[in-house]
């Protein structure tokens, strides 16, 4: 298993979820061992890559820091046989030659929900955004929201980085604060995001911003919905699971000889106060 550094939490929580299935797969499969690597950047994860493959593998399950960098490392390692699942990331090639399945949440689709969301409840917002990274997956968000309020009233003031990281997101929830008078509602990609701009917003003392919509389902953000807190009353699922999901899968094809290919997409579920108790898990590090 190969997996970026915890350097935000819903990072945490992708490791946090590896290494419990790691150690449950083993424990259930006498003789299967599981190795979980962390890296921080594409380099250091394609040098993972090559040690891995050196010790010898049956199987791969990756999250990519940055896909496309990747490809070839991961070819590479399929080419000695290798079974490779590949988890959220996606290179502009994502086809049988770098892996044999593929499975991800829905990105079009957190972002379509977070639109869709904001075009029923402000029809006439001023919105700005918050980005994560400049890698595909923030993309296809970008693109789900702007496809969500297309042709609405919904008018978004201005977008830029957040770099998935609470301080980031902060300063730059800063510079609209100071730039724009009036705010109806902040969407950012992630709920790491929203811890920073939550604390912005606080410290500005602002009141014409209505609420923020952030995504990936952390407990803190989950709870929020789950009190009833108006600054953010939804958000929207990006289950940490998914590489725990891949593992899984991955493991019944090598013990039980299932036949696994193709792409499976998770459901961007949008979190109310109905239904947060089945996504609240208070023991998580995410």
């Amino acid at each position: 298993m190969s997996v970026p550094t915890a350097d935000h939490g819903w990072a945490g929580g992708i490791i946090f979820q590896a290494e419990r299935v790691a150690k449950a797969l083993m424990a259930e499969n006498p003789g299967l061992k599981v190795i979980v690597k962390t890296s921080s950047d594409p380099v250091s994860q394609a040098n993972a890559l090559e040690d891995l493959t050196t010790e010898g593998m049956d199987a791969l399950v990756i999250l990519p820091i940055d896909p496309n960098p990747l490809v070839n490392a991961i070819k590479e390692v399929k080419s000695h046989g290798t079974f490779v699942a590949l988890v959220d990331r996606s290179p502009t090639v994502n086809d049988s030659s770098v892996r044999n399945f593929y499975i991800a949440g829905n990105n079009l689709g957190l972002g379509a929900t977070a639109g869709d969301y904001i075009k029923q409840h402000n029809p006439d917002a001023k919105v700005v955004v918050i980005r994560g990274l400049p890698i595909p997956i923030d993309q296809e968000r970008q693109n789900g929201f702007d496809a969500a309020i297309k042709g609405s009233n919904v008018q978004v003031l201005a977008k830029q980085y957040g770099n998935w990281s609470r301080d980031d997101a902060f300063k730059v929830m800063q510079d609209f604060l100071t730039k724009y008078s009036n705010i109806d509602v902040v969407w950012c990609q992630d709920d790491d995001m929203g811890v920073g701009v939550l604390e912005a917003i606080k410290q500005a003392k602002r009141t014409d911003i209505k609420y923020i919509i952030g995504g990936a389902g952390s407990k803190q953000f989950i709870k929020k919905v789950l009190d009833g807190d108006k600054m953010v009353p939804v958000d929207v699922l990006y289950p940490d699971t998914m590489v725990a999901t891949a593992m899984e899968i991955t493991a019944a094809h090598l013990i039980n000889k299932v036949t696994v290919a193709g792409t499976y997409t998770l459901d961007a579920t949008l979190v109310t106060p109905a239904n947060a108790k089945d996504f609240y898990f208070p023991d998580s590090p995410f």
